[in-house]
């Protein structure tokens, strides 16, 4: 039976999977934690272990402790201008009616 538009093929989500006890994997983990960073430490210490590891290690933790750095995206629009002779004057119309639209949203935007 194929998915309606617009609705989800699984609305309630993943299932929590729950311990006999009624923890989760996420309690379990948590219980964890602790002793978790303190191996991760341990191995970025460790001058015997290979650099990937010690790497990859201070790299969750910083990760873990800051938040991952943020990302950058550089966007720029190096395209042709388009050759709008073959429109006609309403099309023309259509689009400056566009162009001054957008204008006026991007002006309301940056007023909130």
């Amino acid at each position: 039976m194929p998915f309606e538009p617009g609705k989800s093929g699984n609305p309630s989500g993943r299932p929590v999977h729950r311990t006999a006890d009624g923890r989760t994997l996420a309690d379990l983990a948590r219980e964890h934690t602790e002793e978790a960073v303190q191996t991760l430490v341990e191995v970025m210490r460790d001058k015997q272990a290979p650099a990937a590891a010690r790497v990859a290690a201070s790299d969750k933790i910083l990760n873990r402790g800051w938040g991952q750095a943020p990302q950058t995206i550089a966007v720029t629009d190096d395209r042709a201008p388009r050759d709008l002779s073959g429109m006609t004057v309403e099309q023309l119309e259509a689009l400056e009616t566009i162009r001054t639209l957008d204008a006026l949203d991007s002006g309301a935007a940056g007023n909130c």
